[in-house]
């Protein structure tokens, strides 16, 4: 895959068409499409030019309170520049629109800034949701987008948990199957179905919204698929 530094027009896909209304993108996602993990690319603390990466947005990199003092009134002004004159706080939040995504990156590249972002990957993450969002109405119904392959359900819920599973780097192949009795350490299913309520498709009507089975907080799609998915490790 071709990596490419994009920002602003440059980018190639156009993040105001309709179809893509309701698209958000939280912070695994926006993992999932930043430059990170090439040789000499972005970390989450150093991210494009002069980013880091928290847990609820994209913010400033500002130097240390001693190297900004060394810094004159113009430095400090280059440097503190926000769209919203709000320095401490994230220049974009997540979860982001992908309009709210489009003027930030507008921004950026009319302050100097480099967002290193790979397209394809943005574009994956954007066919996920416009292909998972929409409400099931029956088992058999499987929403698509045109273009898109034609996957059942069983196989889209299996995808949706690979999602989760690259996303995060807290889990590995290694340790997916970490009881949750061992105490002090999170349980990667537990993790797994947490982002799956917080992404939405938990709710009824959706990919794991189905019935709950012996009292479990968790949906028997969730738990059926989920055997299956450690199967593949």
């Amino acid at each position: 895959m071709k990596w490419n530094q994009l920002a602003g027009v440059e980018l190639g896909v156009d993040l105001e068409n309709p179809e893509f209304e309701g698209v958000e993108i939280d912070k695994y996602n926006f993992i999932r499409i930043m430059e990170l993990y090439e040789e000499g690319e972005s970390s989450l603390d150093d991210f494009g030019s002069g980013f880091e990466i928290r847990g609820d947005g994209i913010y400033l990199k500002l130097p240390t309170d001693r190297d900004w003092a060394s810094l004159t009134d113009a430095e400090r002004a280059v440097l503190a520049r926000h769209p919203r004159g709000r320095p401490d706080k994230p220049v974009l939040a997540f979860p982001f629109t992908l309009r709210e995504l489009k003027v930030f990156l507008d921004w950026a590249a009319n302050v100097g800034h480099d967002v290193p972002i790979h397209e394809e990957s943005l574009l994956e993450v954007i066919e996920a949701q416009t292909t998972w969002r929409a409400p099931i109405a029956e088992q058999g119904a499987q929403p698509q987008i045109k273009g898109t392959r034609h996957k059942s359900i069983p196989q889209q819920r299996i995808e949706v948990i690979q999602q989760w599973f690259d996303s995060q780097c807290k889990f590995t192949k290694d340790n997916l199957r970490t009881p949750k009795s061992e105490s002090g350490k999170p349980w990667a299913r537990q993790a797994c179905w947490d982002w799956l309520s917080d992404q939405g498709y938990t709710s009824e009507g959706r990919l794991f919204g189905n019935s709950k089975k012996g009292g479990s907080a968790k949906s028997t799609a969730f738990a059926k698929a989920w055997d299956i998915f450690i199967k593949q490790y």
